[in-house]
């Protein structure tokens, strides 16, 4: 690490630098045996500071969530869930508005905490799937990190990384893996950036084993395509395909996010899809449908 980055780093108060690990890993939860939830709002608590200083948009948008709130009060049997959706809201829209406004200083450091991040998590995650992850190291996590694991899940199921289970672990990884090319200024066009999501596919496929990373890994892959590079997509896409398919032949236990297409296509479930989708999605798809209706 070059010396100025260590000085970057170090500029930051001690507690804002164990702030900045956590707020890229909401799933340590330090009350785990008084609190239920699995999310913990590291990141609402990094923005509490006396410098803050709240636009007037933002602020309108803020008596928005509160007064939304006090409209629903009426409807709901406990204040519990009310209270948990409008302060995971907070977490969310508090620390996008305050990293928009950080000094470079601070913005770089926090980008040297993210990159430990990223890296801690593809080691932990390969630990995970060679079953190297030391045991007294899986007790003492799992003191913060609801259903941890020191393996892989098995059943076609894959890694957790420092997440509560793979369908978390396969969201973050993706979002790192994006924001890691844009802060290393990797064009995914580029060689260089083609071999590095090639490896974030094989990775996503083989090791974290998610349907829910398959399907981010697809919307980004298709975020990149323009006109003049469409034939190289599909290409590309074609040959991943073919190797996928060649390696997939020869292991005992397909990968979640396969079996699922597999299945999805060989027994025609595309002609009636809700059931699959409800079944593989767990609680997330009906909970979204149901809040619509």
């Amino acid at each position: 690490m070059k010396s100025e980055e260590v000085a970057e780093v170090a500029a930051l108060p001690w507690y804002r630098r164990i702030l900045g690990v956590l707020i890229f890993l909401p799933n340590i939860m330090p009350l785990k045996s008084l609190i239920t939830a699995e999310i913990f709002p590291w990141a609402f608590f990094y923005t509490l500071r006396k410098d803050l200083r709240l636009s007037l948009s933002f602020g309108v948008f803020l008596l928005y969530l509160f007064g939304s709130s006090l409209v629903m009060l009426g409807g709901v049997s406990s204040l519990q869930p009310l209270i948990r959706a409008l302060f995971a809201l907070m977490n969310a829209c508090m620390i996008f508005f305050l990293m928009a406004r950080l000094k470079d200083a601070e913005f770089k450091a926090i980008n040297k905490l993210f990159e430990w991040v990223f890296w801690a998590n593809v080691i932990v995650c390969s630990l995970q799937f060679v079953g190297l992850f030391p045991p007294f190291l899986t007790s003492f996590v799992k003191l913060f990190i609801d259903r941890f694991s020191g393996t892989s899940l098995g059943g076609g199921r894959g890694v957790t990384a420092l997440f509560a289970e793979p369908s978390y672990a396969s969201i973050a990884m993706h979002y790192f893996f994006a924001y890691y090319l844009l802060i290393k200024r990797i064009d995914p066009v580029t060689r260089k950036g083609a071999i590095a999501i090639v490896a974030m596919i094989a990775f996503d496929l083989f090791v974290i084993r998610s349907v829910t990373g398959s399907i981010m890994i697809v919307i980004y892959l298709a975020s990149l395509v323009k006109r003049k590079t469409l034939l190289k997509a599909i290409f590309l896409s074609g040959v991943i395909s073919v190797v996928t398919l060649f390696v997939m032949k020869r292991l005992d236990s397909l990968p979640r996010s396969v079996e699922v297409v597999y299945d999805f296509v060989a027994n025609q479930e595309y002609k009636d899809p809700l059931p699959i989708l409800l079944e593989q999605s767990g609680f997330r798809l009906i909970s979204i449908w149901s809040a619509y209706r």
